[in-house]
């Protein structure tokens, strides 16, 4: 019965594909920018912690950050910034941060069966200018979604959580319904109706007095200032978070947002530092 057991489990996680990604400074390591607003030791160095996540259980990994090799799951990065905090130069149009080198990194994991993923990249870590304090928010972002976007079914309803860890609410729960008129299905034509519906029902539920200061819009890549077809949520607050959560067994439709479960379970790696808000949408509901 216990070996059963142990198939069964074992086959359940083969249903997902394995996956990898890491966190530094609990911001995600992507391309090209890491926002990790660390802070110089007594050394005048930075360094940040490092956490490695997959969709399967971990066998072993493998991290290589700027030519060091890493084999714990967590811990400590290399050097990421190394200068004398009273003389560095800071980048006065960046919000007075300093940016570390450009660093090379590859992330490999092997799960329970010998099974490997990797990922790889190069980026840079911010650094918060000795004496300043960063306020700024904590976001979400989906990956991309394919559109047009056909949700077949009559209930097509997610949720949305959103904890804040220093404000007095503690957190809000917004449950948002994608075919509220429950119609065989329905389709969204691009990513500025789907972002509109969602917003639309979370200022809704915030007004009644079931939630804070929660923005959902079509996410702007900062380099470009382009819109994609990824949506971004977040909370207006220092140290708050956002996950979104299925409801009514549709295990799909978020997995159709682009938000997979396994990521949204892990709550210090979701946030991208490389998206921001439609500033139009921020500016008409704030």
């Amino acid at each position: 019965m216990f070996d059963l057991l142990a198939l069964l489990r074992l086959f359940g996680d083969m249903q997902e594909p394995l996956e990898v990604l890491a966190t530094v400074g609990n911001n995600l390591l992507i391309e090209p920018v890491v926002y990790s607003y660390s802070q110089f030791n007594n050394n005048k160095e930075v360094r940040e912690y490092y956490h490695i996540y997959s969709s399967r259980e971990i066998g072993r990994v493998e991290f290589i950050f700027d030519g060091d090799t890493l084999t714990g799951i967590y811990g400590t990065t290399p050097v990421l910034f190394e200068a004398d905090p009273d003389t560095v130069q800071i980048e006065t149009t960046k919000d007075y941060l300093a940016y570390s080198e450009p660093k090379m990194w590859k992330v490999t994991v092997w799960d329970k069966l010998g099974n490997s993923v990797s990922d790889s990249g190069i980026s840079q870590s911010t650094v918060v200018f000795p004496g300043l304090n960063i306020d700024g928010t904590s976001n979400n972002v989906s990956e991309e979604i394919a559109f047009p976007l056909i949700l077949y079914g009559t209930v097509q309803r997610f949720g949305i959580k959103a904890i804040d860890y220093k404000g007095p609410v503690g957190y809000s729960t917004f449950v948002v319904d994608l075919n509220p008129e429950g119609r065989d299905s329905v389709v969204y034509v691009d990513i500025k109706q789907l972002a509109d519906q969602i917003m639309e029902q979370v200022v809704e539920q915030a007004a009644s007095g079931k939630g804070s200061a929660t923005f959902v819009s079509a996410a702007i890549l900062g380099q470009t200032q382009s819109i994609t077809n990824r949506l971004i949520i977040s909370m207006v607050s220092f140290g708050s978070m956002t996950s979104v959560f299925t409801l009514d067994g549709n295990k799909r439709l978020i997995s159709l947002l682009g938000f997979k479960k396994w990521i949204q379970e892990i709550r210090d790696a979701t946030y991208n530092g490389n998206f921001a808000h439609d500033p139009a949408v921020y500016e008409h509901y704030r």
